[in-house]
């Protein structure tokens, strides 16, 4: 991921609107200016050179400049001090409105990670919720790499999670981070494809466990924090599989949807916002799995074609509350 955000890391950048000019303004008028970034310099030097900004910056900190780095407010002072400036002299400009914090499950799979990645490159804390630590610690230091703020780790398997556990993460989310934002259901199951009455119990009891049962308790548990944001998302991943052999996996979607019309109704009105997102066939692991000797697989849309429906599900421009977007 690192080395394809390197290869096109000034394809689609540039200032915002009316920014050139403020430049414009602080250089005839003698003022200093400067650039405090997380981004690593290997990542952050390429971007300023082709934005033709690399010179015309008083001075440049970088994610890895520094023994710590943003919020630590070190680097702001460090930039003063090269700058020769007191720090009380100094004007910080933020690149966006509010900070957000956002926890995706299923961090790790097919579209959780690269959610994950699409919404750290856009600002958001990231709360990486996963299974497997050894996956989620690798994609917390990619994200770390990459200058993004610095995600948080919470390995659950949401398999054999109990109601209290699920309680025990709102609170802990509360007392870390006080806030949350966002919540996105990526986690999901195909289960064993096969006639109803040659189910299996067991395997249609996981299934359910963790395409329904835990998304009603998590959002259950997050509920309290969500309702406290300014502007929150609450979204859930659906899937149109219909005809026969599909068993739980079906059942379990069907009834996701039914659960997130429900809560938009609910809170209708209210800055939460509850809607899903059906993506349709798309190449992930859960794809091949229920269409294993399909010759389009190959040939489906990425995860990473969708991911500006998300960003945009999780922005403050988000109106729609109720909807299925596909």
């Amino acid at each position: 991921y690192l080395q394809h955000y390197f290869a096109i890391v000034a394809d689609q950048s540039k200032l915002f609107d009316g920014f050139e000019t403020v430049l414009n303004e602080l250089e005839q008028r003698g003022l200093a200016w400067g650039i405090v970034t997380n981004k690593p310099e290997w990542l952050t030097r390429p971007l300023l050179k082709q934005l033709q900004l690399l010179e015309r910056a008083g001075v440049v900190i970088c994610g890895d400049t520094l023994a710590r780095r943003k919020p630590d407010p070190l680097p702001l002072i460090v930039a003063a001090e090269r700058l020769q400036l007191s720090s009380r002299d100094c004007i910080y400009v933020g690149d966006d409105e509010r900070d957000i914090v956002i926890l995706v499950s299923g961090a790790t799979g097919g579209f959780g990670k690269p959610v994950s990645l699409a919404l750290a490159e856009h600002g958001a804390t990231v709360i990486l919720l996963a299974k497997n630590l050894r996956l989620v610690e690798t994609l917390y230091d990619e994200i770390e790499q990459a200058g993004y703020p610095v995600p948080a780790i919470y390995p659950m398997n949401l398999e054999g999670a109990n109601e209290h556990e699920y309680e025990e993460l709102g609170a802990n989310i509360d007392k870390e981070f006080g806030r949350l934002d966002g919540l996105i259901h990526c986690a999901a199951i195909l289960g064993a494809p096969t006639l109803f009455e040659q189910s299996d119990a067991e395997l249609w009891y996981k299934v359910h466990q963790v395409n329904l049962h835990a998304p009603y308790l998590l959002s259950r548990a997050c509920l309290p924090l969500l309702r406290q944001s300014k502007l929150a998302s609450l979204l859930f991943m659906t899937d149109d599989k219909s005809g026969a052999y599909w068993d739980a996996y079906q059942v379990s979607k069907k009834a996701l949807e039914a659960m997130a019309g429900l809560m938009a109704r609910e809170y209708e009105g209210s800055p939460l916002h509850v809607n899903c997102i059906n993506p349709g066939k798309t190449q992930t692991g859960l794809q091949r799995r229920a269409y294993p000797a399909a010759d389009d697989n190959d040939s489906l849309p990425t995860p990473a074609q969708h991911l500006r429906s998300f960003i945009y599900l999780m922005s403050d421009a988000l109106v729609e509350n109720g909807a299925v977007f596909r």
